[in-house]
This record gives C-alpha cells, sequence and structure tokens, in this order.
C-alpha cells in the first residue's frame, strides 16, 4: 500500500483506529515493524510506538 504524500492525515479519527490502520497497513505490504524501521531508517522501537 502507498500513501501520496499529499494524503492528509484525517485527525478526527483516534488514535488507537490510526494505530489499527497503521498495522493492517503493514501486514498488507508484508512487512514486519522491523522492515519497516529499516526502510524508513528509524529505529524499530519508534516504530513500535507509532
Amino acid at each position: 500500500m502507498t500513501i501520496a504524500p499529499e494524503t492528509q492525515l484525517n485527525l478526527t479519527t483516534s488514535a488507537p483506529e490510526r494505530n489499527m490502520r497503521l498495522a493492517e497497513a503493514v501486514v498488507e505490504a508484508g512487512l514486519t515493524y522491523a522492515e519497516l524501521a529499516e526502510r524508513l531508517q528509524v529505529d524499530p522501537k519508534t516504530v513500535e510506538r507509532w
């Protein structure tokens, strides 16, 4: 799943709902949090906190 840069974050959704959407996108992409962190060049713990 690719999110276009111009896509705005919908802040009317609750944080847990946004977290679930992120988790679903990661699974859909076939990535682990560690792989996503590596691709984004951030610490894996950072991705877990999202």
